[in-house]
């Protein structure tokens, strides 16, 4: 099934989403539209829309005052003005984040639980591998509104229908009644606000999951997409760490389902995913009036099946044990980084090499460097390398705090899928 780019398969939403906005402020405002579906917003649209875009931003970031104290709150999606700028922003964001990551894991699901879905992004992006049947779950009536207005939308423009349950609940007060079993259960977002003030919040985080896993069908599997804040990352790596200790397996990305070395590495270490991203309109507009600056995505995600699944998979990812020796295979988890010697550096996330008791091994962080201008790095690629890029490496040579290449290694290099023909480029 040809599926396309992520940009590309946003582009199909787009006019939907314009659409629902301007027909919503119009009820709501009693003024006429500027334009149809199809007419770039008018100057009077993009500045009310990017002040409230700016708002949004500075409200779910730093002191983050839009999340209330109740957890799970997610008032503002009530909010008419920033609805609209989630809607035609942060809505495209959220469905590019979720598209890659579906990408990375290759794994179909046809029946989908969206926790905390709010207008449905996350369950959009599983639209395009041929799911039409969800279950969305939010606070939010207005925001499940959306979504189901969306969906229909879409289905009626494809020729075809989806069938959408929309139930609104509180999530920090447990899971509402569900029917049926689950391809797919993706949590986009939701997670980093519950129960975000109390110390027991990983535990919290944990028995959602697992309570909502024990509606999976065999082989169903869990996407969990957070920011990738410092904080809202090492929380969903704590996440994933709780999970894996009570025997789940990790899809993606990581190449292992041990302990996540990031968080022993010390409080300012966290591990992410980042895709150059040059958005279209209304995206690219809103930006600019906004004074953000939107030249990539960056979020924090993991894919998890539960304990006594018939296999855990990474896929095409599956990648070697830590060598005690020179040789390792693993994901590239940081950008290049130069060392006063001149050496171009990349962390690498590698599977470590002993088992613990019954568990896995705690994966290891190594530091692999090359020279930029050496023949063995310009043969590799090593100056091109990305996050999330798996290196096999044999033959490096040890040096002090990690391996560097040499004329004699062997280094393989397998590209993160990527959706580069519509601007997005992990």
């Amino acid at each position: 099934m040809k599926i396309g780019s992520p940009t590309a398969r946003l582009e199909a939403w787009l006019p939907l989403l314009l659409a629902e906005w301007r027909e919503r402020n119009r009820r709501g405002s009693g003024q006429g539209a500027d334009g149809s579906a199809q007419d770039p917003l008018s100057g009077r649209e993009l500045a009310g829309l990017s002040e409230a875009l700016l708002r949004l931003q500075r409200g779910l970031t730093g002191e983050r005052l839009l999340l209330e104290a109740e957890p799970g709150s997610r008032a503002y999606m009530d909010s008419p003005e920033l609805l609209g700028a989630y809607l035609l922003y942060y809505w495209a964001v959220s469905f590019i984040e979720a598209s890659l990551s579906l990408d990375r894991i290759q794994r179909p699901a046809l029946r989908v639980l969206d926790l905390g879905a709010g207008p449905g992004s996350a369950s959009a992006a599983f639209w395009a591998r041929g799911a039409r049947d969800f279950v969305l779950v939010d606070r939010s009536e207005e925001a499940l509104s959306l979504a189901g207005n969306l969906f229909a939308a879409q289905g009626a423009s494809e020729g075809g229908a989806a069938r959408v349950t929309r139930l609104r609940a509180d999530l920090s007060r447990g899971l509402p009644p569900l029917e049926g079993r689950f391809d797919a259960i993706v949590a986009s977002k939701l997670i980093n606000e519950l129960w975000k003030d109390e110390a027991d919040r990983v535990e919290s985080r944990a028995g959602l999951v697992e309570a909502a896993a024990g509606q999976l069908s065999p082989g169903g599997f869990v996407l969990v997409i957070e920011p990738a804040t410092l904080s809202a990352s090492r929380d969903a790596l704590a996440l994933r760490d709780a999970l894996c200790a009570r025997g789940w397996h990790i899809a993606g990305p990581c190449t292992h389902s041990g302990a996540c070395p990031a968080l022993a590495a010390g409080p300012a270490r966290s591990c992410h995913a980042e895709a150059a991203w040059a958005p279209g309109p209304p995206m690219a507009e809103l930006a600019l009036g906004a004074g953000l600056d939107r030249s990539s995505v960056k979020w924090s995600w993991f894919a998890c099946l539960p304990p006594g699944s018939r296999e855990p998979f990474h896929g095409k990812t599956e990648a070697g044990t830590m060598a005690a020796g020179d040789s390792f295979s693993g994901r590239v988890v940081s950008d290049g980084m130069l060392n006063k010697a001149g050496r171009l550096r990349y962390a690498v996330c590698a599977k470590g090499g002993e088992p613990e008791g019954n568990r896995e091994p705690a994966g290891k962080l190594v530091t692999l460097s090359a020279r930029p201008g050496s023949p063995e790095a310009l043969d590799a690629g090593f100056a091109s390398l990305r996050r999330h890029d798996l290196l096999t490496v044999e033959g490096a040579e040890q040096r002090e705090g990690g391996l560097g290449l040499v004329a004699t290694t062997k280094i393989s290099v397998a590209r993160a899928p990527a959706a580069h023909a519509a601007g997005v480029d992990p």
